[in-house]
């Protein structure tokens, strides 16, 4: 007899994401497991293999002048309120 407590959905999606190498192998083993939960491990898994990995993404842009510009007037409207107040 199996007095086991059944794993909680939220449990394998964690435990699924958390795989050091969630691939088509590791699919294959968490819905032979867990059958019940098929859709949101296949779900899960779409997104998983379709996000790009940390390492893929791009950096942060270097700020234009522009950008440079607004925030260097942002910061002088800050200086001029703050010191008005005194």
């Amino acid at each position: 007899m199996n007095t086991t407590p059944q794993a909680s959905k939220e449990d394998v999606l964690h435990a699924f994401s958390a795989e050091s190498n969630p691939n088509a192998d590791t699919l294959a083993s968490y819905l032979k497991r867990y059958p019940q939960y098929r859709e949101a491990l296949i779900d899960l898994s779409i997104e998983l293999f379709t996000a790009p990995k940390f390492d893929e993404v791009a950096a942060e842009k270097v700020p234009n002048d522009k950008s440079k510009q607004a925030w260097s007037k942002f910061q002088s409207l800050l200086s001029c309120s703050s010191s008005d107040l005194i």
